[in-house]
């Protein structure tokens, strides 16, 4: 949190320099355009030193007096403070320019004797007024950029408290993981948020769907965990694994739901970087089935937190082989549902 604040006072010296910046050579360019050498830096001199000048006033109205008294009633303590702000800077400007400049550059800043007259010090408080106006009107529109920008982020946490809202009894392990990851997306690479978003809520409905249903077809099955690898790949910004079947793969035989999709799962979570290449399913038969994979997927702490959780989830139903080669962790999960599991294990989507 120390480190964003200090990043954001970072960026807001830089706009700030950037602004100033561009003041001075831009004015000083219009004021001297056509002109020999010593008028430009007259000039150039005149808007380096009155800008201690301009950037008090302009943060004095714009940061102090116009939060505190531009609303209700105190506005006219507002246009008070506005017009003594605007004579007193008008005095230090013309003091500036005729007492210091007009003795240094003659023929660019003529001396006025009457230049402290009330009717002088006001009109030229006036004509000086145009900095502040827009500051003030860049600061409105980043405040309005901002503000749609809070609200696009504020629909896109609407949504997703909405889906999960709609689907937390179903795979909360899936939700919130993903949502952690969409989060740290928006900071890192906003671009990929929307499309994770959407693959995020595309699969929350296939759940959502298949939540009454005790057996689905393998092909549909099987397009749902590609929609699952796809989302874990987007979100760690990585290609998706290749899914290579094998065993009875009769797009008309129909499977527990989610008997290859639920473990999938949990590996792919549980897996924080290097999703594996290629992912290997083995269907013995519509209860029975085999998961495989070699990859240097990383998991947390030990590799035994992988079976421990697949056995809290899923009890009795895992047979589970890790082993590591050559840098590499290789993992197969052999899985087997009878009926009475498979509708026990409907009842925890």
């Amino acid at each position: 949190m120390e480190w964003s604040h200090t990043l954001s006072l970072q960026n807001k010296y830089i706009r700030h320099t950037l602004f100033w910046t561009g003041w001075i050579f831009g004015f000083t360019f219009i004021k001297s355009i056509g002109e020999g050498m010593d008028v430009y830096t007259a000039w150039m001199v005149y808007y380096l030193i009155t800008l201690p000048v301009f950037v008090v006033h302009t943060y004095l109205i714009v940061y102090w007096a116009a939060p505190r008294f531009l609303t209700g009633y105190r506005i006219i303590i507002f246009i008070l403070i506005f017009f003594l702000a605007m004579v007193l800077f008008s005095f230090l400007e013309l003091l500036i320019t005729n007492e210091l400049l007009g003795n240094t550059f003659p023929d660019v800043f003529s001396r006025d004797r009457l230049y402290l007259k009330p009717g002088t010090v006001i009109i030229s408080g006036i004509g000086n007024l145009y900095i502040l106006f827009v500051f003030a009107a860049l600061k409105m529109i980043r405040s309005w950029v901002l503000s749609d920008q809070q609200k696009n982020a504020m629909m896109q946490r609407k949504l997703l408290i909405e889906l999960a809202d709609a689907n937390a009894f179903l795979q909360p392990g899936m939700l919130l993981h993903s949502v952690s990851r969409i989060e740290e997306l928006s900071r890192i690479d906003r671009e990929r948020v929307p499309a994770s978003i959407a693959m995020l809520s595309e699969l929350l409905n296939m759940v959502m769907e298949a939540r009454n249903d005790l057996f689905i077809r393998i092909d549909e099955e099987i397009r749902n965990v590609r929609r699952l690898t796809e989302l874990y790949a987007s979100l760690m910004g990585e290609m998706a694994p290749r899914l290579h079947l094998s065993g009875e793969v009769v797009p008309a035989i129909k499977l527990p739901v989610f008997i290859i999709f639920s473990p999938l799962d949990v590996l792919l979570r549980m897996c924080r970087i290097n999703l594996p290449e290629d992912i290997y399913v083995e269907i013995k038969t519509p209860h029975h089935v085999i998961l495989s994979w070699r990859s240097k997927c990383t998991f947390p702490n030990d590799q035994r937190v992988v079976s421990v959780e697949l056995e809290r989830l899923f009890p009795g139903q895992f047979s589970i082989e890790m082993a590591s080669e050559d840098n590499d962790t290789v993992i197969s999960i052999e899985r087997t549902i009878g009926i009475s599991d498979a509708t026990a294990f409907r009842d925890i989507q």
